[in-house]
């Protein structure tokens, strides 16, 4: 399986990165590396932003914003990319983190759905994670959108995506998992529709590109 060989040398290189710089002294630790260096230069600034505008941009019409631009607009962070077309908003949240191994290989579900939880909805200090980040904006935003971007319709109808670089996030049964988590921090609103929650990997986004 070639994309199974690729994905372990991508993973690996991570690795040797961070022990470099954790030998000069430049980060702490993989997690320092990762929120420091990896995510911010490579991954979400360049690998997410560069493919999401390769999908849009021929497409007439619509209002997007990625994750930087949005959070100018806001004044705090927001998702990773906002997309409208008409009264339809994608929301993509994009988590490039690692399942541990110790709970991928413990057999025991309560070590593998807080693992879970911790990466992809609140970490340990409680802190939102991916579709935590996706709840909170949905309930925060205003009826008629904010003013950057004022919506005419009625009835906002939301399209939440959780893109994730691990392949271990993307077996079965997590997806439920998550939108579980998802639906219980989502408040009442008539006024909005919001779409199950999706579960991507990034190489399927890839693959539409």
């Amino acid at each position: 399986n070639y994309n199974f060989i690729i994905d372990k040398l991508f993973q690996a290189l991570q690795f040797v990165f961070s022990k470099l710089l954790i030998e000069k002294g430049i980060v702490s630790d993989f997690g320092d590396f990762k929120s420091k260096f990896y995510s911010e230069t490579f991954s979400e600034n360049y690998l997410l932003y560069k493919t999401i505008e390769h999908c849009i941009e021929n497409q007439n019409e619509i209002v997007s914003l990625n994750g930087e631009e949005l959070a100018e607009k806001l004044g705090a962070k927001g998702p990773d990319y906002y997309i409208r077309v008409n009264n339809h908003i994608l929301l993509i949240e994009f988590k490039d983190v690692l399942m541990g191994a110790g709970p991928k290989v413990s057999y025991d579900f309560g070590k593998i759905s807080t693992e879970i939880n911790k990466k992809l909805v609140q970490n340990e200090k409680g802190k939102a994670k991916g579709v935590g980040q996706l709840s909170k904006f949905i309930n925060n935003i205003p009826d008629k959108g904010y003013d950057f971007d004022k919506i005419e319709e009625d009835n906002l109808i939301f399209y939440p995506l959780l893109l994730v670089t691990d392949s271990a996030f993307n077996l079965f049964g997590i997806n439920y998992l998550l939108e579980n988590e998802f639906r219980a921090q989502l408040q009442e609103n008539d006024k909005r529709e919001v779409k199950h929650l999706s579960l991507l990997h990034f190489d399927t986004l890839l693959m539409f590109q």
